[in-house]
């Protein structure tokens, strides 16, 4: 079966070389026009020889709209967004671009292996969508910021083995993934896959940090099988000393060799 992978907020393709060496087809959404003229200059090869499919749109859940207001961050390229930024329009250039159903991309390319979704202000709201209309994947992964969004999962009971990728982080915990990139998926995650009703405990203790958390699932691997949630917590804060004490040689390094 032809693996496809999904990358839904593509950025200027930090994961895409990582994306295209795990799939047959990469499909990348990215609805900043600067974004994805950086990708078409970078990805050039890959997108003639169609490993690469690049589409310049919002990526939204209703099929009846075909152009839609855009708000690009105007000195941060990683925060574009589709819904109306609340308190911070001076710090957006609004631009009207194509918008697709998330629905319609699924069905021209095919079934998920892997979907990534990175849409800021409106993961929810697309990962919603894919769970009720039951498209097929077998990882997904999508960044979380409450626990409301999360609880989504407990209504499809098929889904109930969770990793965590700490997204500051992913540059100090994993080889080969820049900085700014949403890092591994499936397997390739360092840890056990863990059950619904511990990962939400886990989740609980992460987002009292500040930071950006992508939730992973997987529909074939089984999770590990322990009622004790605090061993998982325990590893997440034994996770975090060694990212601080990296961060902290790494300042070293850098204010000693500047001497």
């Amino acid at each position: 079966m032809k693996k496809i992978i999904y990358d839904l907020g593509a950025c200027r393709g930090e994961n895409l070389n990582y994306y295209l060496s795990n799939a047959d087809l990469v499909v990348a959404a990215e609805a900043n026009p600067e974004n994805c003229e950086y990708i078409s200059k970078n990805f050039l090869e890959d997108i003639k020889k169609k490993k690469l499919i690049l589409l310049n749109c919002i990526v939204g859940t209703d099929p009846n709209i075909d152009i839609a207001n855009f708000y690009i961050h105007k000195h941060n390229y990683l925060l574009g967004q589709f819904p109306i930024p609340n308190n911070k329009e001076n710090e957006f250039e609004k631009i009207q671009i194509k918008h697709l159903d998330v629905l319609n991309i699924f069905k021209e390319y095919g079934d998920a292996y892997y979907i990534k979704i990175d849409l800021e202000e409106y993961d929810h709201i697309i990962l919603e969508r894919i769970l009720v209309q039951d498209i097929k994947f077998t990882y997904l992964s999508s960044e979380i910021k409450k626990i409301d969004d999360f609880t989504l999962f407990s209504k499809f009971k098929k889904i109930n083995s969770f990793k965590i990728i700490d997204g500051h982080n992913v540059e100090y915990l994993y080889k080969y993934f820049l900085q700014n990139s949403a890092g591994p998926f499936g397997n390739d995650i360092k840890g056990p896959w863990i059950s619904y009703a511990n990962f939400i405990e886990i989740l609980k203790f992460k987002l009292n940090q500040n930071g950006w958390f992508d939730v992973h699932c997987s529909l074939i691997d089984q999770e590990e099988n322990t009622f004790n949630y605090k061993k998982y917590i325990f590893l997440e804060k034994l996770k975090n000393f060694k990212v601080k004490y990296k961060k902290k040689i790494l300042r070293w390094k850098i204010k000693y060799l500047k001497q």
